[in-house]
């Protein structure tokens, strides 16, 4: 069975900063071993970033091999169950978007999500 992965905005920058020819992106061995989804905060924060034309159109064909979630109301009535264990509303809608979904969050800082049920990946340990 595939798993899913819900993509930090970590790992998408390095995906897209990513210039080892000879290594694969940490995003593209995620692609090979299940479904790769982030939420549109994350893909606002991309576009955010993005100056350029080229960087804007980089970012959009990134997000179009990846699945966006939005978000919806209901995410919000967990907010109060984690809000003490996040720095930001931000971080803590995505880990509840992980925990309602079932997915496996993929982040370069894992100390951020690593206090509850869901699991938590880095290039490190996966």
């Amino acid at each position: 069975m595939d798993q899913h992965f819900l993509i930090d905005t970590d790992i998408l920058y390095d995906h897209l900063t990513h210039n080892q020819k000879n290594e694969r992106s940490f995003l593209t061995t995620l692609m090979t071993k299940g479904e790769c989804f982030t939420t549109v905060l994350n893909a606002s924060e991309l576009y955010f970033s993005a100056k350029s034309d080229e960087e804007k159109l980089t970012v959009k064909k990134l997000l179009y091999s990846l699945k966006v979630l939005g978000l919806n109301s209901r995410y919000s009535l967990d907010i109060p169950l984690y809000s003490e264990k996040f720095n930001s509303y931000r971080e803590c809608l995505f880990y509840i978007v992980a925990e309602r979904n079932n997915m496996i969050i993929a982040t370069n800082s894992p100390s951020k999500y690593d206090f509850g049920k869901v699991k938590v990946i880095t290039k490190k340990t996966s």
